[in-house]
């Protein structure tokens, strides 16, 4: 296998180890660290460097690939990339202006390209040294002190916030790392080897769940945050070669979870084997959102936890869990205002105060959740979750052209996702769309146990084209849960039962739904625009309830006079 330390071609001599260090190190300033548009930038345009693609670099990709843009983005007619890269150039300048020389090394962007340059630290791409006059000297001296104090003003009382009940080896607002080692393997698996390993880092990379360190192999304590999680493993076998996983907990070793997956001889069927293996790891019930849960003494602290929590408010929907998850999101927000994943779940909440009747008469929810969630985009654009909420709020304002962008959108952006697979899948059904069946189905296949609300799309498609036999199928492949949407599957089992004729069995469903929520039964329209059905799914599931008398026949209108 490669040496990690290797030097990149054609960058000086300077090693990926080193450049990604530096990254991380930039990263990792203050005005890095409050600008997530230009960390997601840099590290687009460093990838794309190391790659050997830098001075391939157009406008379009740098807008599509590196800013998040619309694929229907017209570079020719905007220049939002030539601007954004403009400012990341100037803040790489006030960077090494401030700090020239601590990383050894110096990320620099010439003037009308893309590319970035790699040189020893401290010296600028024209070799001049960036000193300020002698006046400037003393005047920023004064301002510098002035503005330490007021950065301790700031500071304290976020310190003060910080919720005193977050885990002591995970620190608030962060996920925890992941160190990717390099899958051992035999010369003839070379190839093989390196394909697998960057279908692991991609996959990884993609969930808010672990932060992934960006090199391969454990790295040194001085360069990167303590890691909490390491993966490794092998590639084995004859004719059949079996890549074989283990996640171990770092710091003592203890082996969390094992995978196995045999690899196909065609490359391009990798993802198939694989990325069931990336979920189990990544996906919000998975091995490493179940191990975090286990550690937290305080699952409702701002940041990270705060978002495991409402993880499982997602899935069940109390006014309980409502509550904690609403003040767990603004606690983390008075922390840090532009947080992309507090944002978003403010956005979802804000929608569930009028569909779930949890916070109802306080004005227009829908609208003020598409505003949250517009904000949540433009913190991040690379956040796949900010991207679904956005889709689900564009879907309940009426907005199906922007819903069905969003959804496809947060899906390139982690395809390994169920819960959030399953959320495009139903925005995409309900505006029509023909890629609703393939998002179900991947949801399903991802989850070893999904819940009901996976299956509403295939069902009802399934009733759309008048295959009732289909629809029960998979009526009876849902499993309620101790934990599910309350009336979600008694709804979708009594329309499916009334389809078929089956009259005892849809009252049996309609009696466990009218206990479940007394409001649901009385009202079943409301309760179809709750899941964001459509109106004509809406009323072809009314009908088949109204044939078999669980819901009350329409009135005729009043003779006129």
């Amino acid at each position: 296998m490669a040496d990690i330390d290797a030097p990149v071609a054609n960058l000086g001599g300077f090693s990926e180890d080193r450049v990604h260090t530096e990254v991380r190190r930039i990263a990792a300033a203050p005005d890095f660290a409050r600008a997530p548009v230009m960390r997601r930038l840099l590290d687009f345009l460093v990838g794309e460097t190391l790659a050997g693609r830098g001075e391939l670099l157009k406008a379009y990709a740098v807008a599509v690939d590196g800013l998040g843009r619309p694929a229907d983005f017209d570079a020719q007619a905007d220049s939002y990339p030539r601007v954004q890269v403009g400012r990341l150039r100037r803040m790489l300048d006030a960077f090494y202006a401030r700090d020239p020389n601590a990383g050894g090394i110096r990320l620099s962007i010439p003037q009308g390209r893309y590319r970035v340059e790699f040189a020893e630290g401290g010296i600028a791409e024209t070799g001049a040294d960036i000193v300020p006059p002698p006046h400037w000297r003393a005047v920023h001296g004064a301002l510098l002190v002035i503005g330490l104090l007021l950065m301790l003003a700031l500071l304290v009382p976020a310190v003060r916030s910080q919720w005193p009940g977050a885990p002591r080896n995970l620190p608030i607002g962060t996920a925890p790392t992941l160190a990717l080692a390099h899958l051992t393997a035999d010369p003839a698996y070379d190839a093989l080897e390196v394909d697998v390993d960057a279908i692991l880092l991609d996959g990884l990379r993609r969930s808010w769940l672990v932060a992934v360190l960006p090199q391969f192999g454990v790295p040194a304590a001085h360069s990167a945050p303590r890691t909490i999680y390491a993966l490794s493993g092998e590639i084995s076998g004859g004719r059949t070669p079996v890549a074989s996983l283990r996640l171990v907990r770092a710091a003592t070793g203890e082996v969390l979870w094992t995978g196995q997956a045999q690899l196909p001889p065609e490359r391009n069927q990798l993802h198939a084997v694989l990325d069931p293996l990336i979920a189990e790891l990544i996906q919000p019930y998975g091995v490493i959102a179940t191990d975090q849960r286990s550690l937290l003494t305080s699952p409702v602290a701002p940041g990270y936890p705060c978002q495991l929590k409402f993880d499982q408010y997602r899935r069940e929907r109390t006014a309980a869990l409502h509550a904690e998850s609403r003040a767990c999101a603004e606690r983390t927000l008075a922390i840090e205002p532009s947080n992309a994943m507090a944002l978003a779940a403010s956005a979802h909440l804000t929608l569930d105060d009028e569909l779930y009747r949890f916070a109802p008469g306080e004005g227009d929810t829908r609208a003020r959740a598409l505003v949250i969630a517009r904000r949540a985009v433009a913190a991040d654009p690379y956040s796949a979750f900010a991207h679904i909420v956005l889709a689900r709020a564009s879907r309940h304002t009426g907005g199906c052209p922007v819903a069905i962008r969003s959804a496809r959108r947060a899906m390139v952006l982690n395809p390994n996702d169920p819960d959030l697979l399953a959320i495009a899948a139903n925005q995409l059904y309900n505006c029509g769309d023909a890629g609703a069946e393939a998002a179900a189905r991947r949801a399903i296949a991802l989850d070893p146990s999904p819940p009901a609300n996976f299956f509403m799309p295939l069902v009802f498609l399934a009733l759309d084209h008048g295959d009732i036999a289909a629809a029960r199928a998979l009526t009876r492949q849902m499993v309620p849960g101790p934990n599910a949407i309350p009336g979600y599957y008694d709804m979708v089992f009594a329309v499916v039962a009334a389809a078929a004729g089956d009259k005892p069995a849809a009252a049996a469903a309609w009696a466990r739904l009218s206990r479940a929520d007394p409001t649901l039964s009385h009202d079943p329209a409301a309760m179809f625009r709750r899941w964001s059905l459509s109106p004509r799914a809406e009323a072809k599931s009314l009908a088949y309830l109204r044939a078999v008398g669980l819901v009350a026949p329409v009135s005729p209108p009043a003779a006129m006079r």
